[in-house]
């Protein structure tokens, strides 16, 4: 995975897909989630 990238997986699908975010974007997402 590049520096400065999120990566967001099922952790119980280790071999699974890695869904990626720039930093930004995962914290404003973060962020919202906690806000509800």
């Amino acid at each position: 995975m590049a520096p400065g990238v999120v990566g967001v997986r099922d952790s119980k699908d280790r071999q699974g897909p890695v869904l990626t975010f720039d930093p930004t974007a995962w914290r404003a997402f973060v962020r919202d989630i906690a806000a509800h």
